[in-house]
């Protein structure tokens, strides 16, 4: 699944999950977003949820499409909430996180998926 794809799913979850995210900043979420893909090498997609479940909150699970949108949060604390999509095909995860950043950017979208790609490696 490409960026442009993952980034209007994201915009949509976004807009339904996050509370604190204003119209100005969901028009950011494509230019801010930071989208991934990892080779589902090792685990399948029930593994892919128990992974998800054990970093934040599984907000929405679509099977058909093997698709998650968890909220993890992270930055200073982990006090900052990060919206995540995790698609999966047959040998890849795609993922595509957002979060809104204050005067003090963070890199709390870059963190949460790098946490999360270490997550999916590991056995």
């Amino acid at each position: 699944m490409d960026k442009e794809m993952m980034d209007k799913l994201l915009c949509k979850a976004v807009e339904k999950y996050e509370i604190s995210v204003t119209e100005k900043m969901l028009k950011k979420v494509p230019s801010q977003s930071v989208y991934e893909t990892l080779k589902a090498e090792g685990f399948d997609y029930a593994q892919l949820r128990n992974k998800l479940y054990s970093l934040g909150n599984v907000l929405e699970e679509d099977k058909k499409k093997k698709s998650y949108v968890t909220a993890i949060n992270g930055g200073i604390g982990k006090a900052n909430p990060c919206i995540v999509l995790t698609c999966m095909d047959k040998d890849t995860v795609y993922i595509d996180a957002f979060a809104p950043e204050g005067l003090i950017n963070q890199h709390t979208a870059k963190k949460v998926v790098e946490s999360l790609k270490k997550v999916l490696s590991s056995r």
